[in-house]
């Protein structure tokens, strides 16, 4: 017996061992190392489990915290600038002319009528076509023009009309040019130096001390102007306005032709039929400097000092 033992003692190889059931001891062995480190395992599925669920939350978390501290900032700036840019571009679009009430002066059946239009743009010229209307009637159209940030009177003058009442005014065609920054660097300035006009000594006398005439209230319009810029043209027109305190109580026109630099006119007018009476008397050239036709050459301006004097007095008879 005792020789049978230490046969197998000393003869049995467990390595070998094969379980008819397809067990082998490597597996038993390997099964007992999982069961003996199965709270090691269990920690390693937590930790590789909370790094994912890390990794998942992290990644959201972080572009969120991105988004809110530096993409909305970007986005609001964004919106500030596109803000920006369409006032920028609102500025950039030439707002529409203003045109004041329509107002008449009727004298032996014959009607002045005039609006002062307004260009509110600092940067645009407006050059617009008109007519004054009598219902659908047009008794009075042409065309004009409106420098940047310029008033002026729109008139047409002695007119048959019916109705008063059915007068109005209608610009049809407008159209805008911005102003050239290359060509008029300072706008207002070139305007000044273009437009230096002097008008001096203007007189305004009612008929009753002109002594005119006897029988019709002839007024008289007196005034000096002098050319004060380095520019001859070929027609200054001129816009005549009569105040009666802050009322304008007469409206007339007058085109100074041929007029040279340095050059001085005395000018009169016979204003004929005013009613009221006059306390300020404005003159307002209305030149288009920036068309080309305006100005005379050099020779044009020698042939006109050959003719005349450049003292002269000009004579016109209004008609209403």
């Amino acid at each position: 017996m005792e020789n049978d033992k230490n046969l197998n003692s000393n003869n049995l190889d467990l390595d070998k061992y094969q379980d008819l059931g397809g067990i082998s001891t490597k597996k038993l062995e390997f099964g007992l190392w999982v069961i003996s480190h199965k709270r090691m395992f269990l920690r390693v599925v937590v930790i590789v489990l909370a790094i994912v669920a890390f990794g998942f939350l992290a990644y959201p978390t972080y572009y969120y915290a991105k988004y809110f501290l530096h993409e909305r900032r970007q986005e609001k700036l964004s919106a500030q600038d596109l803000s920006a840019i369409n006032i920028t571009a609102s500025k950039n679009v030439a707002q529409p002319l203003i045109v004041s009430a329509l107002k008449t002066f009727t004298v032996n059946k014959k009607t002045d009528s005039y609006v002062e239009v307004e260009n509110p743009n600092d940067k645009y010229f407006s050059y617009f076509s008109y007519c004054f209307m009598e219902g659908e009637k047009e008794i009075g159209c042409d065309s004009a023009f409106a420098f940047p940030t310029e008033k002026k009177y729109i008139l047409t003058l002695a007119k048959e009309v019916e109705k008063i009442g059915s007068l109005s005014f209608k610009i049809k065609t407008t159209s805008w040019n911005r102003v050239d920054l290359h060509k008029y660097p300072n706008w207002p300035a070139t305007l000044l130096e273009h437009t230096n006009f002097k008008f001096d000594n203007v007189k305004f006398s009612t008929g009753d001390s002109t002594g005119l005439s006897d029988k019709i209230n002839l007024n008289l319009l007196e005034f000096s102007v002098v050319n004060n810029t380095a520019f001859s043209y070929w027609e200054v027109p001129l816009t005549i306005v009569l105040y009666s305190g802050a009322q304008v109580a007469g409206i007339n026109h007058y085109v100074l032709e041929e007029f040279i630099s340095g050059e001085k006119r005395n000018v009169q007018i016979v204003w004929p039929n005013l009613t009221g009476s006059v306390s300020d008397v404005k003159i307002f050239p209305n030149l288009d400097i920036t068309s080309d036709g305006v100005y005379m050459k050099i020779d044009n301006v020698g042939q006109k000092m050959e003719k005349n004097n450049t003292n002269q007095t000009d004579y016109t008879d209004y008609q209403p």
